[in-house]
């Protein structure tokens, strides 16, 4: 996310969550990136004026168990299980949207907003213009840095992302 912020001219900056405020209210730091949902949770929009709703970055989740722990359970208890959490995937892609569609409507002042603070920021709309030069600095920028380090760990790491992110994205790592 540096890199791709960095090659917007920026200069980005990392802070503990609980600094943002204080830095953005004293004209410190220009802008915050977070979601909306923290946003709104640390009371960015009082002291913010706009909302770019650009997901540069995301987080992963994951649930492990012990392989010993996995194969003394019987194959019904294995499919049930899994069952299970696809249920919670699906469920968690779905709050993620909702709940940050939620958090924009009220950061933004809309009258949708139900489940968290209401707030009068302006929504900056995001053209094709902007997606492409995101998607031109991911190509160009990001994707580089980030091969390089994850083709390090794993040498099929970039074919990998090719075939899963990368198509969903309509990217290639060249």
């Amino acid at each position: 996310m540096s890199a791709m912020l960095e090659s917007f001219g920026a200069t980005p900056v990392t802070l503990q969550f609980s600094e943002v405020y204080p830095a953005l209210q004293r004209g410190v730091a220009s802008c915050g990136v977070t979601s909306p949902i923290s946003a709104n949770s640390g009371n960015w929009p009082e002291v913010t004026s706009y909302l770019l709703p650009l997901s540069v970055s995301g987080s992963v989740q994951g649930h492990f168990m012990n392989l010993d722990t996995w194969n003394s359970l019987s194959s019904d208890e294995q499919e049930a299980l899994m069952a299970q959490f696809t249920k919670l995937e699906d469920y968690m892609w779905d709050l993620a949207e909702t709940a940050n569609t939620e958090a924009i409507a009220c950061n933004t002042g809309m009258d949708s907003c139900k489940n968290y603070k209401k707030f009068d920021m302006q929504l900056v709309e995001i053209t094709e213009e902007d997606q492409q030069r995101i998607k031109d600095v991911a190509s160009e920028v990001v994707l580089p840095i980030w091969t390089e380090t994850c083709n390090a760990v794993d040498p099929t790491c970039s074919q990998t992302w090719n075939e899963t992110a990368g198509k969903a994205a309509g990217i290639t790592i060249q």
